[in-house]
């Protein structure tokens, strides 16, 4: 027999005079941790999702009029890290959402101006981002140990190297960024030990992979790139980067299949990808590349697209 299952849904109201158009929504240590507004200041928010009755806990990082307007809230470990404004600089912070009456912690990467700090991403408990102190570079902290700052990882000792988001494979930060000859290709950076610097995996030499996509797929990095002939789909051991990457050419020969939205689901690698029987779904395994690309033909036929998109693992399936 049926039951009917009663839900009751919880108005949080952190701003009774208005909107608090609430962003950035991120879970550490079972709290929920955002930017928001209430009355005219935008400032970080802590819900407890199990007694939302009790409203929200701000944590002022510039009293006044506007607020410091938090964003690119991360969790990292048990902690929070995000850029906010203080005053006329914009730099990084970190929060305890266990420990909110505390206040935030500055991490003032640049002393003289703004670090204006972005692409945060959370690898094996570090924070790895991009902040500008003279140049754009990667910069890792330890979330727990704010005080000691900053260690900056000089990809492009000769400008910015501006790295983009890291994801995390194998405990290693995995991201794209542009090396001292301006090429953009996929670096490699263990955040323990951030003085070793970084690795490029050079897969153009004469140019830029451009690569995208980055996706850990049972430990290792899955992307899409060019080499010298096509743009295709890449697999990294980041624990060995100098054996650079392998490639799975869903288009034999000079055409590229330029691969899209790949999506890690049962410890394959889904993806969107053209080939002769048209745009279509694909499935590898990453650890057995040599095996090539399955093609599952939605819109069957020769030349016919069935343009997968969003794909998303739910339960082992895609």
């Amino acid at each position: 027999e049926a039951q009917a299952v009663a839900l009751e849904l919880f108005n949080v109201d952190v701003n009774e005079f208005g909107s608090s158009t609430p962003n950035d929504i991120v879970a550490v240590g079972g709290l929920a941790v955002m930017g928001a507004s209430f009355g005219t200041e935008r400032e970080i928010h802590i819900v407890d999702p199990l007694d939302p009755e009790a409203g929200s806990t701000v944590v002022n990082v510039n009293p006044g009029v506007l607020g410091s307007f938090p964003y690119a809230v991360t969790g990292v470990g048990n902690r929070a890290v995000f850029g906010a404004r203080q005053g006329t600089d914009t730099e990084l912070y970190v929060v305890d959402p266990m420990n909110p009456g505390a206040g935030a912690t500055l991490v003032n990467i640049n002393a003289p101006g703004s670090s204006n700090p972005s692409n945060i991403g959370s690898v094996a408990g570090f924070a790895v981002l991009q902040a500008t102190n003279g140049d754009t570079e990667l910069h890792v902290l330890d979330p727990l140990n704010p005080g000691a700052g900053t260690t900056e990882v000089d990809i492009n000792p000769v400008g910015s190297s501006n790295p983009q988001m890291p994801i995390e494979a194998a405990g290693m930060a995995v991201f794209a960024a542009a090396d001292d000859g301006t090429d953009v290709e996929v670096h490699v950076v263990d955040p323990a030990n951030p003085g070793a610097g970084a690795t490029e995996i050079d897969i153009r030499p004469a140019g830029s992979s451009v690569p995208t996509e980055l996706t850990t797929v049972g430990g290792l990095v899955v992307l899409a790139a060019f080499d010298a002939t096509d743009r295709e789909l890449h697999i990294i051991d980041p624990l060995n980067p100098g054996a650079g990457t392998t490639k799975v050419d869903v288009v034999a020969g000079p055409g590229s299949s330029s691969p899209t939205d790949i999506t890690a689901v049962a410890g394959l690698a889904v993806f969107a990808a053209g080939s002769t029987l048209g745009r279509e779904l694909h499935i590898v395994d990453p650890t057995n590349p040599g095996a090539g690309a399955t093609t599952v033909d939605i819109a069957e036929g020769f030349h016919q697209n069935s343009f997968p998109e969003e794909i998303a693992a739910v339960s082992g399936r895609a």
